[in-house]
């Protein structure tokens, strides 16, 4: 599986910068309906990033809509734990933010199904990609008790190079 990922990762890194118009993209689907989101890169607002901590690195992909797409699907923001070990890189936790309007949608490392496909530092940046499935929900939910019919469901797929930042 290793090998896999390294070979994901130098693709994504020999990627033109240009082609992805900024840091990478999650494309996939919000309620069904085509999405797409541009992850902003250093120095864009909201910033994506990465820090070290004492288990492993701490990622945060800030993902805009993307100005091609139809329109609006919220700012999408995907935290997750990276654990680093002697084997393979693993996800511990995880969480998705979609802000629509005034309204802020939210699902934690319970009710999200995510594959971390390549992880590989290079320098102060670090090479993500995975996939992932959720279900968002506005207010905050404890648990699985949620009702599944009030939420929206986000199927994605995430590449991105992000930079070092203080505090992702």
């Amino acid at each position: 599986m290793k090998p896999i990922a390294t070979v994901l990762a130098m693709c994504i890194l020999a990627a033109p910068v240009t082609a992805q118009d900024g840091a990478g993209t999650i494309t996939g689907t919000l309620d069904l309906k085509p999405a797409r989101w541009i992850v902003a890169g250093a120095g864009d607002e909201p910033t994506s990033g990465w820090a070290e901590t004492d288990t492993g690195t701490e990622i945060r992909l800030v993902g805009t809509p993307d100005a091609q797409g139809d329109g609006g699907p919220g700012t999408l923001t995907l935290k997750m734990d990276v654990e680093t070990g002697a084997v393979a890189a693993r996800v511990s936790e995880v969480e998705v933010t979609l802000q629509r309007s005034d309204e802020t949608w939210v699902s934690n490392s319970e009710t999200i199904d995510l594959t971390l496909e390549a992880f590989q530092p290079s320098g102060n940046d670090v090479v993500v990609a995975g996939s992932f499935v959720t279900t968002v929900f506005a207010d905050s939910v404890e648990g699985l008790a949620a009702d599944s019919g009030k939420g929206l469901t986000i199927d994605g797929n995430f590449q991105a190079t992000v930079p070092k930042a203080s505090a992702p």
